[in-house]
């Protein structure tokens, strides 16, 4: 705090209280794509839907990697298996691992283009759906494998869509004065 509560203008105290807001953006997107889903009357037995959250936690640490830290994955994937009524933590371990291995591998590209982001995306995405695939069967709940690949593939071609939007809300909701 610059100053005691009572001596701080209006302003001051509302600059004071939203310091930390850019770090809960991405979470909030994150989250608010789960709901979408969740929310959406779109009843399927098998998962051939693309995993939007997914896409846009990778989108993030792609684009921001200061604001989406490796272990921000294990909360956002516990919550992702809620909304999804998903056994918990299938998401809580694949989202943490995926963002380790973008974490471990994306400073051996330093200079990157959408290409390069797309593919290091899709191989976390189809990584991240093998394993949750494997987790399932550990489970007791094996799946067809067609509709998970079908599911892979739309999770992989919604990355473009889901990085614009990780850009698009960093440009109205984080820029700068």
């Amino acid at each position: 705090m610059i100053a005691p509560w009572r001596q701080m203008e209006s302003h001051e105290r509302v600059r004071e209280l939203t310091r930390g807001w850019p770090l809960v953006v991405p979470s909030l997107t994150i989250v608010g794509a789960l709901l979408l889903v969740a929310v959406v009357p779109l009843v399927t037995t098998l998962p051939v839907l693309p995993d939007l959250a997914f896409a846009l936690l990778i989108a993030w640490r792609l684009y921001r990697p200061d604001m989406v830290a490796p272990w921000a994955g294990l909360p956002l994937g516990i919550v992702a298996d809620i909304l999804t009524g998903q056994p918990v933590g299938v998401s809580a371990t694949v989202w943490p691992l995926a963002l380790l291995a973008l974490a471990i591998i994306e400073p051996r590209f330093p200079l990157r283009d959408q290409r390069m982001d797309w593919a290091l995306a899709a191989a976390a995405i189809i990584l991240g759906k093998l394993i949750a695939y494997k987790l399932l069967a550990l489970v007791n709940l094996p799946l067809p494998f067609a509709p998970v690949l079908t599911g892979m593939i739309c999770t992989v071609l919604f990355f473009p869509i889901m990085a614009r939007l990780a850009a698009w809300t960093e440009r109205q909701w984080l820029a700068v004065d």
